[in-house]
This record gives C-alpha cells, structure tokens and sequence, in this order.
C-alpha cells in the first residue's frame, strides 16, 4: 500500500559499503526508485538548514560535476543543503537518496508530497514506527549516511552544526571528508568549515578534488617486500632476544606506587559522576553498562544482545545512548568497552 521496499543486509541490493562498517542497520526501508549504491562511486553531503546564496550556487555548479562520473549523492532529509543536493541530483538525472532518521511510514508521506523529492530519487530508513522514532535520530542517521558513502561532503556549517558531528561520524568510519572554503573567515555561519580545514579536512573547490582522493584509495600500495632471512640473521636475532630476556630477570622489579589522597579523591569524584549519569538511564541502559563491567568492560555486540534478550535495533539505540552519555564507545569489529571518563 506504501510501496516501500525491504532491504535485508543479506541481500544484493544492500549497499556494500554500508554492510563494512561496525554495526549496519540489518534492514533498511526504502521508498521510491530502487538503489544502485554498490556499483558507482556514492557522496554524501551536509550542511546547514538556512545556506546562503554562495553555497546553493556551489552545490549547482559541482553536482554535474558528480553526474559526469556517474556518482550516487546521499543527504539527509532536512531542509536547505539536504533538499538543494537532492534537487539538483534529480535534475542531473543522479536519482539521489534521501537517508531518514525518522520512521518511513512518517517521511514517505512528506517524500510523496513535497514538490522537491516528488518525481525521482528515494528516501530510506531503519524504522518503521511512527510513534517511537518520530524525534530524529541524527546518530544512527549519520552512520548510514556516511557508512554507505565513499567521501562526505560539507557544504556550509557553523560551529555547532549538525555537520560536524557528521563529519565526526565519517572521520570515525575511515572516510575522507572534504569542505567548501569559508566564504568568509570572521562570519561565524562559517566556523564549522574553519575548524574541520583546520582539523585536516580537504578542501573542495570541485568534484575532482574529491575522485583524485577516492581513485588514489582504490589503489592498493605494494608492501615492501622483505630481505630473505639467512641463518646468520636469525641467530643474532635469538641472540638479541635471548640477552634481552636475561636483562629483564636481572632489573629488580619496582614497587607499585601508592596513590595519593588527591587521586583516590579524583577516582572517588569519577565513579559519583558515572552513578549520576547512569541514574538518569533507562533500566536496559544500567542493565548494559553493568553486563559490560561484570565483563572487565568489554564486550562483542551479538554477545551483549544475547545476554539481555534484546533485538538488534533496540540494542542499538540503547548502546547509542550509552555512547552519547560518554560511558561507552565503540571499538572495531562490533566491540563496545566502557569509556574511561576524565574528571
């Protein structure tokens, strides 16, 4: 009736990309064209709700650009940069992807009416109620929007966007991350694009830039190939280890130093905090945490849902809420371990 698509992570239609990073959504709902994510080159882009006049001619002139390369463009589903890439994405016939931190059931009725995502493209989303992801989840949003892309984007931020914590999120996934030039250095609508140029970012100045960074990661670089090892080698190499071993024995071991009142007052104001933060979690939250430190404070994900009985999706928002608290963080391979917070 909706005509929404279900993409299971086991099928071909899933973006393989987004299957690679360290906890991808095990279903995706997709509402519009089918999705050609695997194949092609994928971009994401963010920035502001309210661009000015230089960034919206910026993202026309560079998106014909990304069309000549036959590149896939990602955004969110927000007003301003989101919808103007995903405009001229339709315009440039690139079927553009909308990513959704709502339920589809809420989103596909404003993509079915809304004059600048009618007629092409497609909007897709993790859930499906309604009711319980009405609020945006722009952290489980930006793992998928940068997870299924080569390269993000940053069009225009200040320095408490959105886009940097999408940039964050890229940064984290091992993506490169490039930036539009502030137009201006003293307006703060541009200080988000200051500080990620500052913090390493590339600059953009059109979409070459961003295919010279994705062509030059697809070329694997030769490992240097080793000298054979000789029965000379190897002696002296035992040899080595075999003084160095003797050494070790032979240094007297030195007696582990006694904290001091200021540090066991400072473990004291730590563990408070922790008990402060946790109070204000939900039951499975301090259930979470607690399995984590029964487990010396590091777990594998499936592990983790086994033991609480949880699905997937609820353990992901749960973790992800453990995370934006700043008791936990996520490791590579589906490992979490809780955080060592600083006082």
């Amino acid at each position: 009736k909706k005509d929404i698509a279900v993409i299971q992570i086991t099928d071909d239609e899933y973006p393989k990309r987004l299957r690679r990073i360290s906890c991808p959504p095990p279903v995706l709902f997709v509402k519009g064209r089918p999705l050609r994510l695997s194949s092609r080159p994928v971009i994401a882009f963010g920035g502001t709700r309210k661009p000015d006049r230089a960034s919206i001619k910026t993202i026309r002139t560079i998106i014909p650009q990304f069309a000549q390369r036959d590149a896939a463009l990602l955004s969110g589903f927000e007003p301003g940069i989101d919808r103007e890439v995903f405009t001229q994405g339709k315009r440039n016939f690139i079927e553009p992807v909308a990513v959704s931190g709502k339920g589809i059931l809420e989103d596909s009725e404003e993509f079915d009416k809304s004059e600048e995502l009618v007629g092409g493209g497609a909007i897709i989303a993790e859930f499906t109620d309604r009711d319980r992801f009405g609020n945006i989840r722009y952290a489980l949003r930006n793992r998928i929007l940068c997870g299924a892309a080569d390269a993000l984007v940053i069009i225009e931020c200040s320095a408490d966007s959105n886009g940097l914590k999408i940039a964050q999120t890229a940064r984290e996934q091992g993506k490169p991350v490039f930036v539009l030039p502030p137009a201006d250095i003293t307006d703060e609508r541009y200080f988000g694009q200051r500080d990620l140029l500052k913090t390493g970012a590339y600059p953009l100045y059109g979409a070459s830039d961003v295919f010279d960074v994705i062509d030059a990661s697809l070329q694997e670089p030769r490992k240097p190939s080793s000298p054979a090892r000789t029965k000379d080698t190897y002696t002296v190499s035992y040899a080595d280890k075999k003084q160095k071993k003797q050494d070790n024995k032979s240094t007297p071991k030195k007696d582990a130093p006694i904290p001091s009142p200021a540090e066991n007052k400072k473990e004291k104001t730590a563990s408070q905090e922790i008990e402060r933060i946790l109070s204000s979690l939900s039951d499975t939250e301090r259930k979470m945490y607690g399995e984590l430190e029964a487990c010396g404070g590091t777990m594998v994900f499936d592990e983790l849902v086994r033991r609480l009985g949880l699905n997937v999706s609820e353990a992901m928002l749960h973790l992800m809420d453990l995370r934006m608290a700043g008791l936990v963080r996520e490791l590579p391979g589906r490992v979490y371990e809780l955080a060592k917070r600083r006082i």
